[in-house]
């Protein structure tokens, strides 16, 4: 080796400096003046790897520098506060300042793009807070004697329904002054849930007041309202609920709701079945339901039964449908001894001119 320098054998003549030193000399704690003579080397000086100014050549690098990569050198202080090393590396993502301010990406040259997530939040509060003070509102919506003061675009911004109504209300009125509005469609006690949802992002809800406020919702297209709706009501189905929600959300033309409400209702038939809400349906949806392939039955019997159950609810004005209804049950699949001792005998069946040829009752199967 040469003098303070340490050369590898497959290293050319570059040297590499290591970041945590300056260009003076550290001497370690056990060693002497700052040399150290290996045993298997001449009287060339070796530096200690983390210190000194001694320069080591990688086998890779050229004639530059190498800095260790977990250090840096002391960096030099720019004017506006920041260093050298800060100016020339990115931000991390999504770092977040003692203030809270969010750092979301670099979008320059000492440039950054900052978001403060409580802003949204903030700024509902302000709002709702005028609203109850009645500052700076704009609309006046009166629903069973009750006063609602509102802010047009606050109300805009979340109902496609209310935005087309003011935009042709706003027509008909002078510049400047609150319009009112009349509503007989709607509860007060639901138009005040809807408007707190609409302020606060926040919602209270339960199984006596979901419906309501979905059909609600829907009325007055507060969309985000509705997928709040439709997400509760979907963990809350059972088989007492499911086909009243499954008529509702076929009203409403709610897709998602529909499909969910379908789906729990034939694959827990046998126990809703069971359920009074199954005599309160329609001919043409109680026809649906038990004709659906999906209907998850184990026993033929339960169907009919249902049909049998369905008619004597108000056999007056049901009677007349028991022979189309009693053609999607699966007759074959019903036990001779049943149809013999059950079926024949049931005053229905009998008194039906339709019903006495039971044998030609199979229809649509499933």
């Amino acid at each position: 080796m040469g003098n303070g320098h340490m050369t590898h054998p497959a290293m050319g003549n570059g040297h590499m400096t290591h970041p945590a030193m300056g260009n003076g000399h550290m001497t370690h704690p056990a060693m002497g003046n700052g040399h150290m003579t290996h045993p298997a080397m001449g009287n060339g000086h070796m530096t200690h790897q983390a210190m000194g100014n001694g320069h080591m050549t990688h086998p890779a690098m050229g004639n530059g520098h190498m800095t260790h990569p977990a250090m840096q050198p002391p960096a030099a202080p720019l004017t506006n506060g920041q260093t050298a090393s800060q100016a020339s590396h990115a931000a991390p993502a999504n770092q977040e300042s003692p203030n809270g301010l969010q750092m979301l990406r670099t979008i320059g040259m000492g440039k950054y793009e900052f978001t403060d997530p409580w802003h949204p939040k903030e700024m509902l509060k302000e709002l709702n807070q005028q609203r109850r003070e009645k500052e700076f509102t704009d609309l006046k919506i009166i629903v069973e004697g009750k006063e609602f003061e509102v802010h047009q675009n606050v109300l805009a911004s979340c109902s496609l329904y209310f935005k087309d109504l003011v935009k042709r209300l706003s027509g008909e009125k002078c510049v400047g002054e609150k319009l009112e509005l009349s509503m007989s469609n709607i509860g007060a006690d639901v138009l005040e849930l809807l408007l707190e949802f609409v302020y606060t992002g926040s919602l209270i809800i339960d199984s006596a007041n979901a419906k309501t406020l979905l059909e609600a919702a829907n009325k007055f297209q507060f969309n985000t309202f509705c997928k709040v709706c439709v997400s509760f009501l979907e963990k809350q189905l059972t088989a007492g609920n499911c086909l009243g929600v499954l008529g509702m959300a076929e009203a409403m033309q709610c897709t998602e709701l529909h499909s969910m409400a379908k789906a729990f209702a034939l694959q827990n038939f046998p126990d809703v079945a069971g359920q009074d809400e199954v005599l309160s349906v329609s001919k043409d949806d109680l026809l649906s339901y038990l004709a659906n392939d999906s209907l998850n039955t184990k026993a033929e019997e339960l169907v009919y039964e249902t049909v049998v159950k369905w008619t004597k609810k108000d056999p007056a004005s049901r009677g007349q449908h028991i022979s189309e209804l009693l053609a999607v049950v699966r007759l074959p699949f019903i036990h001779p001894s049943y149809l013999l001792n059950v079926v024949d005998n049931e005053e229905l069946i009998k008194s039906s001119e339709a019903c006495r040829d039971l044998g030609g009752l199979q229809g649509p199967g499933r």
